[in-house]
């Protein structure tokens, strides 16, 4: 019984599509407030967009911005709300819960070399 459950697991992680992947390692980032482990998904470069600011920058300048506004709202949970995938890009809509009150989260990937990473971020309240 417990190799049907053992392979059943494996062929279910090996089947499920890299966005599902990439994003619950991401959600758990978020869930935490764990900037490290979020910008881990980072694209070299980042458009972020927080409330009515809306910048480009490098991936340490991006995950250096984040963790000022995580410092300001500090996350209590983040809750995955739709996602989707089609040809070389990907997105998730989450709600980020914070000290602050419940934002909006959007998170755009672009598939390079078989990898999805981040290359937009939209936070709103």
């Amino acid at each position: 019984m417990k190799k049907i459950i053992l392979i059943a697991w494996l062929l279910g992680t090996l089947l499920m599509p890299l966005s599902a992947q990439l994003s619950n390692q991401m959600i758990q980032s978020l869930k935490k407030g764990d900037i490290d482990g979020f910008a881990r998904f980072f694209g070299e470069e980042i458009t972020l967009i927080i409330g009515k600011e809306n910048v480009e920058l490098k991936k340490e300048e991006a995950k250096s911005k984040l963790n000022e506004f995580f410092i300001q709202n500090k996350v209590l949970d983040f809750e995955l709300k739709h996602q989707g995938d089609r040809d070389n890009s990907a997105y998730i809509i989450g709600a980020l819960k914070t000290s602050n009150g419940e934002f909006r989260l959007n998170c755009f990937f672009k598939k390079i070399n078989e990898d999805l990473f981040i290359h937009r971020i939209r936070i709103e309240k």
